[in-house]
């Protein structure tokens, strides 16, 4: 399956502009086994909000909405998520069971597409 697959997430989200509490992002994320206590964490959150509100944002528009919301800079903000999901890879790999490398914008992809499931 590739990346492109997910792409239709963006187009199928529902009415309500596909909201998502921060309680079942954060459910999610603790399935990964993403330290709380990282930055990389709350940015991801927050990264994921933004995500599903947006239609069509582009990633590096996320990181700076990330940026500007807690005084850093984009590319902090992207290097926070990255790391998150680095450390974690292999956890995330099994849990989607896909077998392709995992960056942060697949990443956030796979996250909307497994809320959408719910």
């Amino acid at each position: 399956m590739n990346f492109y697959c997910y792409y239709s997430i963006f187009n199928s989200r529902n009415q309500e502009g596909g909201k998502m509490k921060k309680i079942e992002i954060e459910n999610l994320l603790d399935k990964f086994n993403i330290s709380v206590d990282t930055l990389g964490y709350k940015y991801l959150i927050k990264a994921i909000e933004i995500y599903t509100k947006e239609a069509n944002i582009k990633i590096a528009a996320i990181y700076g909405q990330v940026a500007k919301k807690y005084n850093s800079t984009a590319c902090r903000v992207e290097r926070a998520i990255r790391h998150s999901i680095e450390r974690n890879e292999e956890r995330i790999k099994q849990y989607f069971k896909v077998d392709y490398k995992i960056t942060n914008k697949r990443f956030l992809a796979l996250i909307v597409r497994e809320m959408e499931r719910r």
